[in-house]
C-alpha cells in the first residue's frame, strides 16, 4: 500500500518560497489576481509544466526557504 501526504500548504507554506524565490530568479513578482485556478502557478509564471516548475524550484533551493504553516 502507499500512502500520499499533501504537505505544501497544509505542514509547510511552498507558495510563499515559490513566489519569494521567482521574484528573485527572474525580476518580477507574481500577480495576486488570477489565483483562482487550479493551475494558477503555471497561468502566472513562465513554466510550462509542473516538471519544469519543481525541477527548477529542487535546483534553486526552494524547500530550504519554506516556512512552517502556524499551528502546524
Amino acid at each position: 500500500m502507499r500512502v500520499g501526504i499533501d504537505l505544501d500548504g497544509v505542514v509547510f507554506d511552498f507558495h510563499a518560497a515559490y513566489e519569494e524565490l521567482y521574484e528573485i530568479w527572474f525580476g518580477r513578482e507574481l500577480a495576486a489576481k488570477g489565483r483562482d485556478s487550479w493551475d494558477w502557478i503555471l497561468d502566472l509564471s513562465h513554466f510550462k509544466s509542473y516538471a519544469e516548475l519543481m525541477t527548477w524550484f529542487s535546483r534553486a533551493g526552494g524547500w530550504d526557504l519554506c516556512g512552517y504553516v502556524p499551528g502546524a
